[in-house]
């Protein structure tokens, strides 16, 4: 059985990046496994979770970076976005 490779990340969790295919979309990484991102759209909860190689992920302008909150009862690709003057 092959080690899984779960460190070698470019892209922390709760980064906030965009995609090449649609770069205008942000997209906040919300778990990475095996050299695959698993992200969420930020502000459009209806929208399925997406999964991108980082290859295909855009660098955030700048360090951005979002604390999100799994919410129990609500739409599951909700992120509760907190903003922080430190972060920005």
């Amino acid at each position: 059985m092959r080690a899984e490779i779960n460190d070698d990340n470019f892209y922390p969790e709760g980064a906030v990046v965009s995609a090449k295919v649609n770069p205008s979309l942000q997209l906040v990484i919300m778990k990475y496994r095996q050299r695959i991102y698993y992200c969420s759209a930020v502000d459009h909860p209806e929208l399925n979770n997406f999964a991108y190689f980082e290859r295909e992920l855009v660098p955030p302008r700048g360090h951005q970076e979002v604390r999100f909150t799994p919410l129990k009862g609500v739409a599951k690709n909700y992120v509760l976005r907190e903003e922080n003057s430190s972060l920005s």
